[in-house]
């Protein structure tokens, strides 16, 4: 799975990164209401491609990934979703280069964030691109199997 995903990067939304081979992406405010649009986003793309099955797993990444683009990205960020051969990939693009951390810097990290990421994904990682960054996430369908 994780070879089909290969290469999938990247577009601009807005002066924001997204999946070059998209299927879907939307741009969501610097807001506490940016994560809930997110999840509400994702849970109907992957109902209309019949891969419900995902949303619970999905969600809790998906919510992470805003969650990190608001508070580490300052800035509205961007969600998209590619499906390739056994997965999909959820992306969240946020205008700051720098790149995702576990924990550490001058506030302890809150529960959660990319450990759950970690935890729920077959792989994550990012990519540094113009406008900012893209921090991805691949969900096996039931082919494509868990890690």
């Amino acid at each position: 799975m994780l070879a089909a995903l290969r290469g999938l990067h990247s577009g601009l939304t807005g002066g924001l990164p997204v999946l070059a081979s998209l299927a879907a992406a939307r741009r969501l405010p610097r807001s506490g209401q940016g994560p809930a649009q997110a999840r509400r986003f994702v849970a109907a793309t992957l109902g209309g491609w019949d891969l419900a099955g995902l949303a619970d797993d999905a969600m809790l990444i998906i919510t992470e990934l805003a969650l990190n683009a608001i508070e580490h990205g300052r800035s509205c960020f961007t969600v998209s979703l590619a499906r390739a051969a056994g997965g999909v990939r959820i992306a969240v693009g946020d205008g700051s280069p720098a790149p995702p951390r576990r924990g550490g810097g001058p506030q302890p990290s809150r529960a959660g964030g990319l450990d759950v990421v970690d935890a729920f994904a077959a792989g994550w990682g990012h990519d540094v691109l113009p406008g900012g960054k893209l921090v991805w996430a691949d969900l096996p369908t039931a082919e494509g199997g868990r890690r």
